[in-house]
């Protein structure tokens, strides 16, 4: 029984081997004429860890003709892929102005990230923002004036010798004194009363900006390029087929195939037959030991 069980799987090996096919990914398709000659052209596109000549016809025939590969290229399949990118760059500067901060960072950034993507990034219009980054102090001077009328006399006691204006404390610093002539006869001035105007000054300290953070919003749509499979482009010449050729070659890989499935069958059948008759001589010569063993009691 086991040679036959061997036999039975030598005969399903044979079979298999000879009906196996491997399935191919169907081809885009080009024929045309030349120079009277026929042309087809099959363009597969397989995946990169595949390889070409595993899927690729050799030969083929076609309305009587028998086509042969003449030529083969290849490219690349490219498929693009992208996606939005935004990305904040800082400076420093002495004031506001969008000119100098665009001047100092650049109206445009390169990008580049560690998948692989590309883009040339715009600044954001409107995008730029200011914090202050540090203040000075910095003293200021500040001037005023203020008339007096009615006044007696030119004394100067008269006149207040400090002012409290818009915020600051003002010091009298020079007088000009203005005489009224309201009682004048003929031409004789005689004033019996004065007007004066006080001029002042003060000084005041005040903060300012000594320097501004700006920041600049840059965006822009990233690329990156990527192939996982390859376009391969066949180029076949057509040529008149020849009908004996054709036939012995199909007729022989029968009559071999029918050839090695008999043997194979021949074979299990030998070794059934084998085993099936060694099986019958133990039987046989286990049966007259008994009978001896009879006899001898």
């Amino acid at each position: 029984m086991k040679g036959y069980r061997i036999a039975a799987m030598a005969v399903i090996g044979v079979l298999c081997c000879n009906t196996m096919a491997f399935a191919a990914p169907k081809p885009l398709e080009e024929a045309y004429e030349k120079n009277g000659n026929s042309y087809i052209k099959k363009t597969y596109v397989i995946n990169n860890t595949e390889e070409i000549f595993d899927t690729m016809d050799t030969t083929f025939e076609l309305n009587g003709l028998v086509y042969h590969q003449i030529d083969i290229s290849s490219k690349p399949v490219v498929e693009v892929l992208t996606k939005d990118v935004k990305q904040t760059e800082e400076t420093t500067v002495a004031s506001r102005n969008d000119v100098v901060v665009l001047k100092k960072l650049g109206a445009t950034k390169q990008y580049t990230d560690e998948e692989g993507y590309q883009a040339t990034l715009k600044a954001e219009k409107g995008s730029i923002n200011y914090t202050v980054s540090g203040y000075t102090t910095k003293n200021q001077t500040k001037h005023g004036s203020r008339a007096y009328y009615n006044l007696s006399s030119m004394d100067f006691s008269q006149i207040p010798k400090s002012i409290w204006e818009g915020g600051v404390y003002l010091t009298l610093m020079d007088v000009k004194w203005i005489g009224d002539n309201n009682l004048a006869s003929g031409d004789t001035a005689v004033g019996n009363t004065y007007a004066a105007v006080g001029y002042y000054t003060g000084t005041y300290s005040v903060k300012i900006p000594s320097g501004y953070r700006a920041s600049v919003l840059y965006k822009g749509t990233a690329k990156k390029e990527i192939s996982e499979q390859t376009a391969y482009t066949i180029t076949y010449l057509g040529e008149e087929s020849m009908p004996q050729q054709e036939e012995k070659l199909p007729l022989g890989f029968i009559i071999g195939g029918i050839g090695l499935a008999l043997a194979a069958i021949g074979t299990g059948i030998y070794l059934f037959l084998r085993d099936k008759r060694n099986s019958l001589e133990e039987e046989t010569e286990e049966s007259e030991q008994e009978e001896t063993k009879d006899a001898d009691v």
